[in-house]
Formats: C-alpha cells, structure tokens, sequence
C-alpha cells in the first residue's frame, strides 16, 4: 500500500511516529556514548569540570528515566520487529562490547573504578540498542 504525501491515516501517523522515534533513541544513544566517553576522559586526565559533571549527571539521569520509560512503553508495540540491521551486526554492538571489556580491562589493570558516568553511558547505550530492535519495524522502513 502506496502512502500519499497528503494522507492522513493512521497508517502515516504510524510511520512518523515510528520516525520520531527513532530519531529519539538515536539522540538518547548519542547522549550515552557522550557519557562514556566524558567519563573515560574525567578519570585519565584526573580533572574534574565542575559544570560538566552538572550536566552530565542531569543528562545521565534524565537519558535513563527516558530509555526506561519507552523500553517499558515498548510493550504496548503491536509491530513485529525486524532483525538487527547488518551495521548493528557488524559495527555497533561488537564496538560497544568491545569498550566495555576493555574499560573492565583498564579499570582492572589499572586498579581503579570505571567512571560512573561511563557506567550509566554504557547502560543507555544498551537501552538504545534495545529500542532500536523493538521499534525499527516495516511500517517505519516505508
């Protein structure tokens, strides 16, 4: 079935939502990877940015609630989702993995903690993955 520019449908109004969201939890796991990242460089270089760390714990926080709050929401989908993209295969997940063991790997071989902000990163990183597999549907690929 052929959507025309003009159609106001539930149909339509489910594509664009479904690209709403994705957009979204695209912004939310950008935000994650941010947060590994800030906290990986607070704890090597050992300085502390006062409004930064404000910040990002508000980000933290608030990036959390939300993938926990659409990941629960997620049950009300009626859409069967569809497989892992070939990049998230491929790419994406093998290099979140990656980081994470190798964080283990410093933090151990280093003996010191894995930066907190670092930790929630990674967990909405896995939230956004997770979104990514529930809501990325056919209605949303049309």
């Amino acid at each position: 079935m052929e959507i025309s520019d003009n159609e106001t449908s539930p149909t339509r109004l489910k594509v664009i939502t479904f690209q709403i969201l994705g957009l979204l939890i695209d912004v939310l796991g950008s935000l994650g990877g941010l947060l590994v990242l800030y906290g990986w460089i607070a704890a090597v270089t050992k300085t502390s940015w006062t409004v930064l760390d404000a910040y990002a714990t508000g980000v933290a926080t608030y990036s959390t609630l939300a993938g926990t709050v659409l990941l629960c929401a997620s049950i009300y989908n009626k859409t069967k989702p569809l497989p892992p993209s070939a990049a998230s295969i491929f790419f994406t997940a093998p290099v979140v993995v990656i980081c994470i063991l190798g964080s283990v790997i410093y933090s151990a071989w280093m003996k010191v903690s894995i930066p907190i902000h670092s930790i929630i990163g990674f967990a909405i990183l896995g939230l956004a993955g997770g979104l990514h597999r529930q809501f990325r549907t056919e209605e949303a690929q049309r």
